[in-house]
């Protein structure tokens, strides 16, 4: 705590993985400076069948808020998923996301947060995780995050919700509004 200037722009990153494999990859840049620009708020080229970005700007800060959806998170090099038991692991190399967000965005970008919101149950994940469950859509999901500071590489372990279908992540099991999972965050107020 007390690390970050004031005014320097924050990451955080947030993955939502669901039992049938729909995954959405969330990065939030804030910047309490607001000299980051429409412009730079775009999207990553990659796998991704689809994305979502806005672009805000407010009396404290200018966010920029991009959301990847993949639809096969078997695929995903960050995912491995095994198909006989539901068991997942996620590995994630934080500090790989940040330096190239830096390059993007800003050189002195620090990162703020990284979390995993999983369907199912997580039985292990790198040390100093919060943990907590939310509901959305009905669904239940586990929540682990990482805070001040986040590791540079994170692993987490668990079992997908029983009943889901890998193969119909895009169909009528996906989530009907997956943006909203990990939606624009509200002001400092």
């Amino acid at each position: 705590a007390g690390a970050y200037a004031a005014d320097a722009p924050t990451l955080s990153e947030t993955f939502v993985l669901t039992k049938d494999g729909q995954l959405v990859d969330t990065l939030t840049i804030i910047d309490p400076s607001r000299t980051m620009s429409e412009s730079a708020c775009q999207p990553y080229a990659g796998k991704s069948s689809d994305q979502h970005v806005e672009f805000v700007t407010r009396d404290d800060a200018t966010v920029c808020h991009m959301q990847l959806m993949y639809t096969d998170a078997v695929n995903e090099s960050e995912f491995s998923l095994d198909d006989s038991s539901g068991e997942f692991v996620m590995t994630a190399h934080a500090e790989r996301t940040l330096t190239e967000s830096r390059k993007l965005f800003h050189p002195d970008l620090t990162l703020a947060s990284l979390s995993l919101t999983v369907e199912g149950e997580v039985k292990s994940s790198t040390a100093g995780a919060s943990t907590s469950a939310t509901t959305y859509e009905g669904r239940t999901f586990s929540v682990i995050s990482w805070t001040d500071p986040v590791p540079q590489m994170i692993a987490v372990r668990g079992y997908l919700s029983p009943g889901g279908d890998r193969s119909a992540a895009a169909t009528t099991n996906a989530l009907k509004d997956p943006w909203g999972a990990t939606p624009m965050p509200g002001s400092a107020s």
